[in-house]
């Protein structure tokens, strides 16, 4: 069988030709291969090797085309050397070991179409089973997720490592920070972990960060039986309106974060009357809202939550004007610091309607008590302007960035919202950068000036 599949080979190799066609098919005047009907294509390719059916693929594009077809691929032979790459050993000898790489492409590209699989006598029976091991693998992939591309998987941290972990961390006495991030447990394995981690650190521990504990939305309560917290941070899909009544029983709790990324899912945050109840017993405990990674999702938004910050570093988050009036509904009273780190990756119009001057300029009117504020979107110089005029607090720090600054005056002034001579002055110097630096600089008493990006991401790291 292994010399008629050689010299099948030889035979379809050795036609050649001296010029080819449009279509990549050889010309000659004996030349019938590449015209050659595609039924008895398939029958030669299946018959060939691996290695040489790869090469007559190279042929023309009649046979690369016939080499991709599913009838070429109805049998598959597994063999010795097939899939195997050498290794030299120090005994002074090759020995073949499987090709992983090869091995997993070909299985998840051509596997599907195999109707006969016919493994031949071998010797290396480890290759064998590691070629069996992954097509089982590749199977039991394909009956979860179907043929068609499925949404990415996230697997967890579970299994012996985690029973392990408390073993360890339990010998670990007057234990102070705790970080738990991205473990993606399953719920009953979540729950059996907190409760040996409260079991041992319910006195002790002064921050705990916990992110993504679980692959779905679940809340504990055990986050509000640690009694000496200090610092919590925690995702919105472990919130819920029992966790926030504990929590405001903390004595000591200073700062409660509440971060989303891109493996938070679905989750409903806490009712008003919940956070009002907070924000009562909890006085003193500042909340702040973060944004970070690859997160493609709208804030989660805590109706009526003491929220004193609010931080996107997720560059594809972006100021729009709904996002602007909850702001102004919930937090107006509290926010002191509103800020976007990084660069922005999402494509903004340059057109005033679609950039975020108007939302900006609406949060900027509604938080009197804002102290830091840092823009990192596309606006007018004119709204950089009118934002640092209007603004209630005269120390506000204002940080926009030069190269998303555009110079335009813009800005729809109403008929009585300014004085035509203040209008005149504001539109005069939004032509210039230095006019406007200088403006905004004589609004706040100090000297100001936009940031270049480097500037930017420096500062706000």
């Amino acid at each position: 069988m292994e010399d008629r599949e050689v010299d099948a080979a030889g035979i379809l190799s050795s036609e050649t030709c001296d010029s080819s066609d449009s279509n990549g098919h050889r010309n000659g005047d004996d030349d019938r291969w590449p015209t050659l009907p595609n039924l008895l294509l398939e029958k030669i390719f299946e018959s060939l090797p691996l290695k040489y059916r790869f090469y007559a693929s190279l042929t023309c594009r009649s046979w690369n085309y016939t080499f991709n077809c599913p009838g070429s691929w109805k049998t598959f032979v597994y063999g010795d050397y097939v899939l195997t790459r050498p290794k030299y050993t120090l005994h002074g000898a090759y020995n073949y070991y499987p090709d992983y790489y090869r091995m997993r492409a070909l299985i998840s590209k051509t596997s599907s179409r195999w109707h006969t699989l016919i493994i031949e006598p071998l010797t290396m029976l480890f290759n064998l089973y590691e070629f069996l091991r992954i097509l089982t693998n590749f199977c039991d992939y394909s009956v979860q997720t179907g043929e068609e591309k499925a949404e990415p998987i996230f697997y967890g941290t579970g299994g012996q490592l985690l029973k392990a972990s408390p073993l360890f961390l339990c010998h670990v006495t007057n234990l102070k920070s705790l970080t738990l991030r991205h473990l993606l447990l399953e719920d009953h394995e979540a729950e059996e972990f907190l409760t040996e981690m409260l079991n041992c650190f319910a006195k002790t521990l002064i921050c705990l960060c916990v992110r993504n504990l679980t692959k779905s939305s679940r809340s504990f309560l055990h986050f509000g039986l640690f009694l000496n917290l200090r610092k919590l941070v925690i995702s919105p899909q472990h919130l819920n309106d029992d966790v926030i009544y504990l929590l405001g029983n903390i004595a000591y709790l200073e700062d409660l974060f509440i971060v989303q990324d891109e493996y938070t899912g679905l989750a409903t945050p806490g009712s008003s009357s919940a956070w009002k109840e907070f924000a009562s017993r909890a006085p003193n405990v500042q909340v702040h809202l973060h944004c970070s990674g690859r997160c493609k999702m709208d804030m989660i938004w805590q109706p009526m939550a003491p929220v004193t910050s609010i931080m996107y570093s997720s560059s594809f988050s972006c100021l729009t004007i709904q996002s602007a009036l909850t702001i102004a509904e919930y937090y107006s009273n509290t926010l002191k610091s509103y800020l976007q780190k990084g660069l922005q990756r999402r494509y903004r119009s340059k057109s005033y309607n679609e950039r975020a001057d108007t939302a900006l300029l609406m949060l900027v009117r509604s938080c009197r008590h804002l102290q830091l504020l840092g823009i990192r979107e596309r606006i007018s110089t004119a709204t950089a302007i009118m934002a640092a005029y209007i603004s209630p607090n005269k120390s506000l720090k204002f940080y926009v960035r030069r190269q998303a600054l555009l110079k335009r005056a813009d800005y729809p002034f109403g008929p009585n919202e300014l004085s035509s001579e203040m209008v005149n002055c504001i539109k005069v110097a939004a032509k210039s950068y230095e006019f406007t630096d200088a403006l905004i600089g004589e609004v706040y008493g100090s000297q100001w000036r936009a940031l270049s990006d480097n500037e930017y991401m420096h500062i706000f790291r």
